[in-house]
């Protein structure tokens, strides 16, 4: 007994003890957090912006995080750049006599859609109407993303070893049939709509032929919205463009040069000599290079904008789930109070509710479009889509005054489908574990089991109920966009469309990004000068690290790599919940 309460007593003060280091860890963290400070950039005369593009581009900035790093002994800021940090950056940069132009310097992959690059190029394009230069240089290479940005430059180089990745678009779906067969696992699928293929990879190894007409018809609309820019920008024809990119034409710098693609072949010392003289700068002085991320845009003359009023942008990014947002899905709760949030401020005259989602639980989404029909009553909402609208997505933006999309928004997929695992087979003849139920009613198990299949009448309860949830979705799409349910019927089926062809159909008003959204929400609610103001409200740094303490050592695997798409999505087909609203596949998109 002696030695048990020894043992006892020992473990109990290790755990005190080891409290006692984890609180002053935590102390000497917050103190080093407050010392940790980022000084506010002072721009040179004569110094150019330069853009890089490494990091992704996302709709909304997030917080900014600190990483400590313990081999190092310090912290590391790390922050998402939001769209509209980056051209509202371009923008001032055109106003700010210090800055002499835009240095485009892309020598990686650009991991960013794009739809949200489009947004990018057209502030590049406003920025060269202020008379400054913008130029382009690679040293290893431009990616197929990074010549899209880097032909708005008045000059494009690239070194004498690099190439252009110029091909054409690939989309890739992954398919999991033989995985589930293999291991014994049902996917028991119910559907509206012949194109709503979101369920196609766990019931096939291939594409139907409907799914692979839509996905031809977005694929080859998306390129022609890639190409027409290009073609104006450099002077080359639309179809040179298509027979460059069949024949790999340009991987090579010479044939880049003979092709038209780019204005000279040099080296950075060279490229950088030549900014220098476009900037003013002396042969033998340095650069002046200003970073796009830690550039400050000078707010310092915007006080006067909250007289008349201001514009609420609401966020709704990511898969649609029921509760609260998380930093990757959007909750109805979470995107309603913020609905509430600026409907009720009277300082807010008009929202702009910008949506980026593929879609999710068809049961958050009928929350959140009740909280915008309400909303719409009180004061003008115009949607902006981003690189996705579609099925939820869609559903909680039809009912606004005016929809704007961006040309290869992704948009549509009006349908809806239901998936339930079962693992009977599994368990039994793998694992050999077997169950047995014992029910008050023959339907008692209803949706409550996975080791048990959906029974013949099970099933037709489920379908019955989707086809009243899309009968449901097309009533609230017809009266949204003023058309008959027969005509929205024709153009749902779950079919995706792009915004360019979604503008034709019907579904979207006008084909523009978030600042024509934001610029037209004024006009229409009156108002010459305005203010911005983002909902939901995001966490500061403090409150994420006193909420997310325990998670500042965890290590993701497989981060980037070509494997971790296909776990990503098989991860979120298991966390499925409800009759679901969602995008017809998964894409995985190139560079």
């Amino acid at each position: 007994m002696k030695e048990f309460f020894r043992t006892f007593l020992a473990v109990i003060l290790a755990m005190v003890v080891m409290n006692i280091l984890a609180f002053f860890m935590c102390i000497f963290l917050l103190a080093s957090l407050a010392t940790f400070q980022t000084s506010k950039l002072i721009v040179q005369d004569n110094s150019v912006l330069t853009i890089t593009l490494e990091d992704p581009i996302i709709d909304r900035s997030t917080p900014k995080k600190y990483t400590f790093d313990w081999l190092a002994g310090a912290f590391s800021l790390d922050k998402n750049l939001g769209l509209r940090e980056v051209t509202e950056a371009i923008r001032d940069a055109a106003e700010n006599p210090k800055i002499k132009g835009i240095n485009l310097e892309l020598t990686s992959a650009v991991p960013t859609s794009i739809s949200l690059l489009e947004e990018v190029r057209t502030a590049l394009e406003k920025f060269k109407e202020s008379g400054k230069f913008v130029y382009a240089y690679s040293s290893s290479g431009y990616s197929q993303k990074g010549y899209y940005i880097a032909s708005v430059a008045d000059k494009v180089y690239l070194s004498p070893v690099g190439d252009i990745d110029f091909k054409g678009l690939c989309y890739s779906i992954p398919f999991f049939k033989d995985f589930f067969d293999k291991y014994n696992i049902e996917m028991q699928i119910i559907r509206h709509g012949k194109y709503k293929s979101a369920v196609e990879p766990y019931m096939s190894n291939k594409m139907s032929d409907e799914n692979r007409e839509q996905i031809s018809s977005y694929v080859n609309s998306t390129w022609d919205n890639i190409l027409l820019p290009i073609s104006v920008s450099r002077n080359i024809s639309v179809e040179d463009l298509n027979n460059y990119a069949d024949e790999l034409a340009v991987t090579n710098a010479k044939q880049a040069q003979k092709l038209n693609f780019v204005d000279g072949i040099i080296y950075q010392d060279e490229y950088y000599a030549l900014l220098k003289e476009m900037a003013g700068v002396s042969p033998d002085k340095k650069l002046r290079q200003v970073e796009l991320e830690k550039y400050d845009v000078d707010d310092s003359n915007k006080k006067y904008l909250e007289k008349e009023g201001h514009i609420a942008i609401i966020y709704a990014q990511g898969d649609i789930i029921e509760g609260k947002s998380t930093q990757s899905s959007m909750g109805n709760e979470s995107i309603c109070a913020a609905l509430r949030d600026a409907r009720e401020d009277k300082k807010v005259k008009a929202i702009v509710f910008r949506v980026n989602s593929p879609g999710g639980s068809a049961l958050a989404s009928e929350f959140i479009l009740r909280e915008l029909k309400l909303t719409v009553k009180e004061k003008p909402v115009v949607v902006s889509m981003g690189t996705y609208a579609a099925s939820g997505g869609y559903y909680i933006s039809c009912a606004a005054d005016y929809i704007f999309a961006d040309p290869t928004t992704l948009t549509g997929s009006i349908g809806v489908f239901g998936m339930v695992p079962c693992f009977q087979k599994l368990l039994q003849n793998d694992l050999k574990i077997n169950f047995e139920s014992v029910k008050t009613n023959k339907n008692a198990d209803y949706l409550t089991t996975v080791v048990e299949s959906l029974s013949p009448y099970q099933v037709t309860v489920i379908q019955n109920s989707i086809e009243e949830i899309y009968d449901t979705f097309i009533s609230h799409v017809a009266e949204g966009r003023n058309m008959t349910k027969e005509q929205v019927d024709a153009i749902a089926q779950g079919r995706v469309w792009t915004g360019s062809e979604a503008v034709d159909i019907g579904l979207v008003d006008e084909l523009g990004n978030l600042e024509d959204a934001i610029a037209f929400t004024a006009q229409r609610a009156g108002l010459n000068q305005y203010k911005i103001k983002e909902f939901p409200r995001q966490k500061d740094f403090f409150e994420e690290l006193m909420e997310n303490f325990s998670d500042m050592a965890s290590v993701k695997l497989f981060k980037h790599n070509q494997i971790s798409p296909f776990l990503e999505a098989m991860e979120k087909a298991a966390t499925m919940q409800g009759v679901q609203a969602r995008m017809p596949f998964e894409l995985i998109e190139g560079d």
